[in-house]
């Protein structure tokens, strides 16, 4: 028996949808009603979709946390995030401090844990191409900077010392890059990056006379004991007229 179907433009209810077909050439109204419980069964693995969603979950609520960390710590120390007035494009540096660098992380991977999460629960292509693009560009980064790191070392090296000179010249500015370098110095057993010379471009340990004076007139609470440690102690290879000075 022929079977030609002709959709029909049928009346349409809230419930049910009717359509005119013609089967073996008689005229014939077929009605179809709406299954509220039907689904479409989803082709992706469970333990795939939940575990994504799982992880995803997870660093979602780990990364909150840690945004509000960083958030609660530049409003107690009144940071970069917060004292825009002192930002300067030139003193990239400053981005380098933990708690800067915390809540950059931190949104980070919101964006990415958000994506996934949201991705993998509803089978959002979106979401989980979002979710895939910068996983993807992570991972590109992170191979691209360890293929620097060993074929062309000496540039990532240069990079290194400057942004350690740009934190020297920030040392008493900014308690967060101070607990930075003391920690360097104490571990690497170094100080500065080349030399103890390169604390005289700081204005706090400088050897000039017009930076001691400024030392004193914008760092009036500084201790005597703690400049002539870091004055004197680091610059003990100085000639004796030199040592005078300082102590002087």
């Amino acid at each position: 028996m022929n079977d030609n179907r002709k959709g029909g433009g049928g009346n349409v209810d809230d419930d049910n949808s009717f359509d005119e077909v013609i089967i073996g050439g008689r005229n014939a109204v077929l009605k179809v009603e709406r299954d509220d419980n039907f689904a479409i069964q989803s082709n992706v693995n469970r333990w795939l979709k939940y575990g994504i969603f799982s992880l995803s979950y997870l660093f979602l609520l780990f990364s909150i946390g840690l945004f509000a960390l960083g958030i609660w710590a530049q409003m107690a120390k009144s940071g970069v995030l917060v004292d825009l007035k002192k930002f300067d494009s030139k003193n990239v540096v400053l981005f380098l401090e933990p708690t800067a660098l915390i809540t950059v992380i931190a949104i980070i991977i919101v964006i990415i844990s958000f994506c996934g999460a949201i991705g993998s629960l509803r089978d959002n292509c979106f979401y989980l191409m979002v979710y895939e693009c910068m996983l993807g560009c992570l991972i590109i980064t992170y191979l691209m900077l360890i293929v620097t790191t060993i074929f062309n070392g000496f540039v990532l090296l240069r990079v290194i010392e400057i942004t350690i000179e740009d934190i020297i010249i920030l040392y008493r500015d900014e308690p967060d890059l101070q607990l930075l370098v003391d920690w360097i110095q104490i571990n690497f057993k170094c100080c500065g990056v080349h030399s103890p010379h390169d604390w005289n471009n700081n204005i706090y340990f400088s050897f000039e006379i017009s930076a001691i004076s400024a030392c004193w007139t914008h760092m009036a609470h500084l201790k005597l004991a703690v400049y002539h440690f870091h004055a004197v102690k680091e610059r003990r290879q100085q000639p004796p007229h030199l040592r005078t000075r300082i102590v002087a």
